[in-house]
């Protein structure tokens, strides 16, 4: 789940270079891909602890959280991140 704002730097980066890199694509193939405006969803929002923006959170087949990526990530630090 991606967490971001229209207004936030950062975020903007995160749409404009990391998620449009071929090899994130292609690591993303196996996830279930959800974007969530933090203006639209205050309360979900808060109610997942989300602090900055952006957030990337990884949830199993459950809904459960195993993993969480705060703030600007490169391509080549989103990978190896989510490859973990």
């Amino acid at each position: 789940v991606y967490f971001y704002t229209r207004t936030a730097h950062p975020a903007y980066q995160m749409q404009e270079i990391t998620f449009k890199d071929p090899q994130v694509i292609s690591s993303l193939g196996n996830f279930v891909n959800v974007a969530i405006n933090i203006t639209d969803n205050p309360q979900l929002v808060q109610s997942l602890g989300v602090y900055r923006i952006p957030t990337v959170m990884f949830l199993d087949s459950a809904g459960r959280e195993i993993d969480r990526m705060v703030g600007y990530k490169s391509p080549f630090d989103f990978n190896a991140h989510s490859e973990r």
